[in-house]
């Protein structure tokens, strides 16, 4: 996590949360968020985009959350894709919140 008006950050054990996405096979996906011993979660479908020479993983739920990574009301994130094993989720930045970096790790 990292914040964008200032030159600091946190690492993973760091963070006030951890939060993770699974990718499904069929476009869909979950988001889990462990915060103060408590799991949030949320679901929806995701596809990839291209605009101005980035490739983007958009994510959309079906109703808000609160654990959605955004500025506005519409329930939807988009993540930067970096690599196929880095992408960074810099939605929040526009409106002053935390840039989130996430490493793919293959499920078992």
């Amino acid at each position: 996590m990292y914040y964008g008006m200032v030159n600091s950050g946190s690492t993973r054990d760091e963070l006030e949360w951890q939060e993770y996405y699974i990718l499904y096979e069929n476009n869909s996906f979950k988001k889990s968020r462990l915060q103060e011993g408590v799991l949030y979660e949320a679901t929806g479908t995701f596809k990839y985009l291209n605009s101005e020479g980035n490739e983007y993983l958009e994510l959309t739920y079906p109703a808000d959350s609160g654990i959605i990574s955004n500025c506005s009301e519409e329930p939807v994130e988009r993540l930067l894709v970096k690599s196929d094993d880095y992408m960074i989720g810099n939605s929040w930045l526009a409106c002053d919140g935390p840039g989130l970096e996430y490493k793919r790790v293959l499920a078992e």
